[in-house]
C-alpha cells in the first residue's frame, strides 16, 4: 500500500504556501460537492472523496475526475474487493495518480488542502458549548419544531436541566437541544438548507416540522463517521456537564439489538452507509443472499457487517416503502385504487406526459395527441396538496428535466408519493422504440437523491408492448434486458429506492416464472395494467392471475385493471392474503442451488429458475450425492430466442467432489439446434460419446433416471410452433427422444485416483452453458444467456449388492 510519506517530497501544504483564505476553502468545498453518492461509491479511504477534492479533482461522471486547475481526469473504476489482490493494487495506482496526473506545472501538483480543515475538533471548554447554544438560539427562532430521530435519541439524551451554564428562559424548551444536538455534529442552517461543514452534504427541510438524524444523515465519509469521532465528542460534552453518561458508550456492543429500532428513522433521510448500499456487494447480500455470514457480532467495529446481516433477512429498503403513506390499506398493494383522471376516491392519479408541439414546457397529453389546454405545472399546482399519489408517465424524454425541476421547486408543498414511470425497454423488436433509458435514469436518481426525504420518490420501469398472434408474453429475452438494462455499468444506486415493474395482464398470464425471476432478484414488485376487453374473464385466466398473488409478497404487486377485474380484485384478493399449502413451492432452486464465489454476478437463482449471463460459468447442487443412491433428474432449459447464437449450448454433468476428477460421470450436452451428445464410460471401462438430435426449438424439457449401472435420458422439444430459422429440420426429426447408457459399475463406485481408499465417489449435479455470445445491441447492452428453470434432484437409497 502506498504511504503517505511517499508524497512529502511532492506535496507542500497550503499553509506552508500561503494563508488560508475564504475563496481557497470555498472552491475546495464545491469540489467536494460534487461527490455525489451515486457518482462516486465503494472507494477506499485512500481515494475518497475528501482525499481527492484536497488535491484539487472534482467528480464530473460515474467513477471520473478532472482537476479544476489544469482538468487533467481520472477514471477511477475498481474491481470487486472479491479480487483483493487487483483491488488493492489498482486502489494503489489511482492513489499515486491523485499526485502524478496533473499537468508538471499545475498548482495542485504540490499543494494539499492542509487536513487541519477537514479534522473535527475537541470540546473541551465550556465556551464551546455555549458557542453551540447561541447558535442553537439562532436556529429555533427560523424552525416551529425539531425532532431528532436516530441513534442519538438513544445514546446521546441530554435534558435542559443538564446545561448549568443556560439562563432558566430556555431549561423548558426542547428545540433548543434538538438545535444543540445538530450543531454539536457539524449541521449548519443556511435559508432552507442543512448543510455539513465537512462533507458539505446539502439537505432542503422543511422549516415547519423538521425531522432530523444528524449521525445517519451524513455522507458515508464524513470525517463526523471516522472511526466513530462522534462518539467522542459525546463522551467529552458528557464530561463537561459534570454527569454520568446514560447509555456508556462501551454498551455500542449491543448495536445488533437494537439495529432493527434504528432503521425506521434512518430509512427517511441519507443513509450513514449510503456508499455501501449503492455497491454491488450489498446487493448480492440484500437480494441475492450469496454470501455467507461469519461476522463475530460481538466486535463493536463490524457495524457494517451488522447492517448488511439485517437488512439482508428483511424487505427493507433504503427508503420508505410508498404503502407506508397508506395506512388504510394495511401494506396490501390490492387495496390501492387508481384514476386516469381526476376520482375523489382513488389513491393514485396517473397522468401522461409529453413536450407539446404549441408550446416549450411540458402538457399533460397521451400520444398521438400534442396538444393540451393543461401544462404540467398546472396539473402539479392543483393536485400537489391533495392526499393523493402521483404517478407521472413520461412519453418523451425531453419533458423529464423540466418536470423534475418543477417537482424540485414545489417540493415543500408536495404531499403525497410519486412514482416515476417510462417505458425504457422493449418487449421485442416489433414494438415501438422506448424512450433513452439511461438518460431517464440518470436524471431521475440525481433528482431524487436530492429532494428526499422530503418527497417519497419510486420507480416504474416498463416495457413498450403489442399483444398479438406472435406475442403472447414477456419473454426471457425482454426480462433479462430489463435487469441488463438497469444495472447497466456496475450501478446499483436504483436499487436503493422502490421499484415496480409495469406489466401488461395479457402478456403476464403466461409469464409468471420470468416475472417470479426479475421481481426477485430486484428485490422488486409488479403492477398489473391492462387495455378494456383485452383479457376475458375466465377461470383460467383468474387462477393465473391468483398464482401471482400466492407467490408474491402482497405489498408488492399493485392492480390497475378494468372491469370485471378490478371489482373481483376487491371481492376476493382478501381470502387470499397467505399461499395456500397444497400450492407451496416443493423444491426452492435458491435452497437446493447455488453458484461459487466470483460468478454471483453472471448466475441469478430465483425460487423457479436461474439465468447465466455467460458462457463456462455453472450452477451446482449445494448438497453432493453419492453412487450408492440413485437419483432422478429434470428440469427445463431456455435459450434466449432474440439473442442466443446457434452454437449455444447447455450443459448438464456431474462434477466430482475430490480433486481427482472421475471420468465415471457424465456429461450431456445440448445445442439449441437440437443436436444431443452424451459423453460417459461405458460398461467396458472405455469412454463413448453418443449422439442424437431432436427437433429444435428455444425450449428444452429433459429428464434423467440414473440406477447407478445404467441411466436412462429423455429430452423434448417444446414450444416449436414459436421456433424460427434460416435451415428446416428434417420431417422426420422426433420431438422427443430417449437414450440409455451402460456405465462401468465397478469403477464407478470408487474413486478414480488408485492410492485413494474410500469406497464411494461423491458428486455434484451441475448445469452450465456455452457458447453463449456477449453480443452488444445498439443501447451497449449486453445480450445473450441461458436458463435452467425447476431443476430438481430427488434420491433414494438402493442396494449395491
Amino acid at each position: 500500500m502506498l504511504k503517505d510519506s511517499n508524497f512529502s517530497s511532492h506535496l507542500l501544504h497550503l499553509s506552508e504556501l500561503q494563508t488560508i483564505n475564504h475563496k481557497t476553502l470555498d472552491e475546495y468545498r464545491e469540489r467536494l460537492k460534487t461527490y455525489e453518492d451515486y457518482l462516486w461509491f465503494g472507494k477506499s479511504d485512500q481515494i475518497s472523496a475528501i482525499e481527492c477534492a484536497r488535491r484539487g479533482w472534482a467528480c464530473r461522471t460515474n467513477d471520473s475526475i478532472e482537476c479544476m486547475n489544469c482538468h487533467a481526469q481520472i477514471l477511477a473504476q475498481l474491481p470487486s474487493v472479491l479480487k483483493i489482490n487487483e483491488y488493492t493494487k489498482c486502489v494503489e495506482n489511482i492513489t499515486r495518480s491523485l499526485v502524478e496526473s496533473h499537468h508538471r506545472y499545475c498548482v495542485w501538483k504540490f499543494m494539499i488542502i492542509p487536513e487541519s480543515i477537514i479534522q473535527l475538533t475537541d470540546i473541551y471548554s465550556n465556551e464551546t458549548i455555549n458557542k453551540f447554544i447561541k447558535e442553537a438560539e439562532e436556529i429555533i427562532l427560523r424552525i416551529q419544531k425539531i425532532d431528532i430521530v436516530g441513534p442519538l435519541t438513544t445514546i446521546f439524551q441530554i435534558e435542559a436541566t443538564d446545561f448549568d451554564l443556560l439562563s432558566s428562559t430556555h431549561l423548558n424548551d426542547p428545540r433548543l437541544l434538538s438545535a444543540f444536538k445538530m450543531l454539536v455534529f457539524c449541521w449548519i442552517l443556511k435559508d432552507s438548507l442543512l448543510i455539513c461543514g465537512k462533507c458539505c452534504r446539502e439537505i432542503s427541510i422543511n422549516r415547519q416540522h423538521l425531522t432530523f438524524d444528524p449521525i445517519a444523515s451524513h455522507r458515508a465519509w464524513c470525517p463526523v463517521l471516522k472511526n466513530d469521532l462522534w462518539k467522542r465528542r459525546i463522551e467529552q460534552i458528557e464530561s463537561i456537564l459534570h454527569r454520568k453518561a446514560r447509555h456508556k458508550l462501551e454498551d455500542m456492543k449491543s448495536l445488533t439489538d437494537h439495529t432493527e429500532q434504528i432503521l425506521p428513522d434512518i430509512i427517511s433521510t441519507q443513509n450513514l452507509f449510503h456508499e455501501l448500499i449503492s455497491s454491488k456487494e450489498y446487493y448480492r447480500s440484500c437480494v441475492q443472499s450469496t454470501y455467507v455470514d461469519n461476522t463475530d457480532h460481538s466486535n463493536t467495529n463490524s457495524i457494517l457487517n451488522i447492517f448488511i446481516n439485517t437488512i439482508a433477512m428483511s424487505d427493507i429498503r433504503h427508503f420508505q416503502h410508498t404503502l407506508h403513506y397508506f395506512p388504510s390499506v394495511e401494506n396490501d398493494a390490492s387495496r390501492v385504487t387508481w384514476a386516469h383522471a381526476v376520482n375523489s376516491f382513488a389513491l393514485f392519479i396517473e397522468a401522461d406526459v409529453l413536450m407539446g408541439s404549441s408550446t416549450n414546457g411540458p402538457i399533460m397529453a397521451h400520444p398521438p395527441h400534442t396538444t393540451s389546454d393543461l401544462t404540467f405545472a398546472e396539473f402539479l399546482h392543483a393536485v400537489k396538496t391533495t392526499s393523493k399519489g402521483l404517478k407521472l408517465d413520461f412519453k418523451d424524454i425531453n419533458a423529464l428535466q423540466p418536470c423534475l425541476d418543477e417537482l424540485e421547486a414545489q417540493k415543500d408543498t408536495i404531499n403525497g408519493p410519486i412514482i416515476l414511470n417510462a417505458d425504457i425497454v422493449r418487449a421485442n423488436s416489433q414494438c415501438t422504440q422506448p424512450i433513452d433509458a439511461q438518460r431517464f435514469l440518470t436524471q431521475n436518481l440525481t433528482f431524487a437523491f436530492r429532494v428526499i426525504p422530503i418527497l417519497m420518490v419510486s420507480f416504474s420501469l416498463g416495457w413498450t408492448t403489442i399483444y398479438d398472434k406472435t406475442t403472447t408474453s414477456y419473454t426471457w429475452s425482454s426480462v433479462i434486458n430489463m435487469y441488463r438494462t438497469i444495472t447497466k455499468d456496475d450501478n446499483y444506486s436504483l436499487f436503493n429506492f422502490e421499484i415496480t415493474f409495469p406489466i401488461r395482464f395479457s402478456l403476464a398470464l403466461n409469464s409468471f416464472e420470468q416475472l417470479h425471476w426479475l421481481a426477485t432478484v430486484t428485490k422488486s414488485g409488479l403492477t398489473f395494467w391492462s387495455p378494456v376487453n383485452e383479457v376475458e374473464n375466465t377461470t383460467e385466466n383468474w387462477q393465473r392471475l391468483l398464482k401471482f398473488r400466492k407467490y408474491f409478497n402482497r405489498s408488492l404487486i399493485y392492480y390497475d385493471l378494468p372491469a370485471p377485474f378490478d371489482k373481483l380484485i376487491q371481492e376476493n384478493f382478501y381470502k387470499h392474503n397467505e399461499k395456500e399449502d397444497d400450492e407451496e413451492i416443493s423444491h426452492s432452486m435458491k435452497d437446493d442451488w447455488h453458484t461459487i464465489v466470483g460468478q454471483e454476478d453472471n448466475v441469478l437463482v430465483s425460487d423457479f429458475s436461474a439465468v447465466l449471463l455467460k458462457s463456462n460459468v455453472f450452477l451446482r447442487t449445494k448438497q453432493t450425492f453419492d453412487s450408492t443412491k440413485a437419483c432422478t433428474w429434470s428440469g427445463v432449459i431456455d435459450f434466449l430466442s432474440d439473442a442466443s447464437s446457434s452454437q449455444s449450448q447447455a450443459v448438464l454433468c456431474y462434477l466430482a467432489e475430490t480433486e481427482h476428477i472421475s471420468k465415471a460421470g457424465m456429461t450431456i450436452t445440448i445445442s439449441r439446434t437440437g443436436s444431443i451428445e452424451v459423453a460417459y464410460e461405458n460398461s467396458q471401462g472405455s469412454s463413448q460419446v453418443d449422439e442424437n438430435l431432436v427437433f429444435p426449438s428455444y425450449a428444452y424439457s429433459f429428464r434423467i433416471k440414473d440406477s447407478i449401472s445404467t441411466i436412462h435420458i429423455e429430452i423434448s422439444s417444446l414450444h416449436i410452433e414459436n421456433y424460427s430459422s434460416t435451415t428446416s429440420p428434417l420431417p422426420s426429426t422426433p420431438t422427443s427422444v430417449q437414450l440409455t447408457v451402460f456405465l462401468d459399475t465397478d469403477r464407478r463406485r470408487r474413486r478414480h485416483h488408485p492410492a485413494s481408499t474410500e469406497e464411494n465417489k461423491h458428486f455434484h449435479a451441475a448445469v452450465m452453458g456455452q457458447n453463449i455470445e456477449q453480443i452488444t445491441s445498439t443501447d451497449n447492452i449486453p445480450t445473450g444467456g441461458i436458463v435452467f428453470s425447476r431443476l430438481c434432484l430427488t434420491q433414494e437409497l438402493i442396494s449395491t449388492d
